[in-house]
């Protein structure tokens, strides 16, 4: 019996991912968050990288929804669940630039170098940082 509940739990997880996508294609950022809010919920005690996942996905919904205070929140939650999670990195460098917090985009991007070493996504939001400074910092 308890395989079958596992069984409904991803089920609903998975139908639950489907409408996170179908509201971000839609434009309905904040249902999306109040949809990875109940996955969120829902996963309970899950491993930390799945939980990590979780989190990152709902910062990024935050993100696109302009509640940037609350996407930085997932983000520490993010990462705090898995250090090498590098979504949740990248998240809260997008949003730091949002918020014109320039040199903690940095320390951020700095932080996901050390520990998960060179990679082209932080090169990427590297020079995404740098542009935004340089259209937005003056």
């Amino acid at each position: 019996m308890a395989s079958s509940g596992n069984e409904m739990t991803n089920r609903s997880m998975q139908d639950m991912k489907e409408d996170v996508l179908s509201a971000v294609l839609r434009g309905d950022y904040v249902n999306a968050v109040r949809i990875y809010t109940r996955m969120i919920s829902m996963a309970g005690a899950a491993e930390n990288d799945e939980m990590s996942s979780l989190f990152s996905g709902r910062a990024a919904c935050h993100l696109l929804a302009k509640q940037f205070e609350l996407g930085l929140e997932d983000c520490d939650q993010a990462i705090s669940k898995n250090e090498r999670n590098i979504d949740g990195y990248i998240q809260k460098c997008k949003i730091l630039v949002q918020l014109k917090r320039f040199q903690e985009a940095r320390e951020v991007i700095e932080r996901g170098k050390l520990v998960l070493g060179e990679q082209e996504l932080f090169t990427n939001c590297e020079r995404f940082a740098d542009q935004s400074w340089l259209t937005l910092g003056t």
